[in-house]
């Protein structure tokens, strides 16, 4: 199955290198990097999902370097439902299989989301200062 890595190369974003190694280790096929200009088109992260295929594997640092919102989040997860598609997410602690962080309960991804809203706004706040 076809294993993807995807970083959101925001300003903040400081363990690039370690974040590359975790998934060369996890033997992803490609590691796409967007670059923060694109914050609102991602258009990398669009062409990647559409080159996945069934039973594929899709491993972010953060939910939250991946979507723009709840609606986002709704589709992404329906797209992954229908074509068994496999989510790791690193800093989240979240792995779809279970395989890597077993001990990730109901409520700590449900905290994931819960915080979604705040640190998506977070991000952007981050992405907009200093580009004028």
């Amino acid at each position: 199955m076809v294993k993807y890595g995807y970083i959101f190369l925001s300003k903040n974003y400081l363990t690039k290198e370690v974040d590359i190694v975790w998934m060369q280790n996890f033997e992803s096929e490609a590691i796409i990097e967007e670059d923060a200009h694109q914050e609102k088109l991602r258009p990398e992260w669009r062409k990647m999902l559409g080159r996945l295929k069934k039973g594929g594997t899709i491993v972010v640092i953060k939910i939250s370097h991946t979507l723009r919102g709840i609606r986002e989040l709704g589709v992404f997860l329906d797209l992954c439902r229908q074509y068994n598609i496999r989510i790791v997410s690193i800093y989240d602690r979240i792995d779809s299989d279970s395989e890597f962080f077993p001990f990730t309960s109901i409520k700590d991804v449900q905290f994931t989301i819960s915080t979604l809203f705040t640190e998506l706004n977070a991000l952007r706040r981050t992405e907009s200062r200093g580009t004028g």
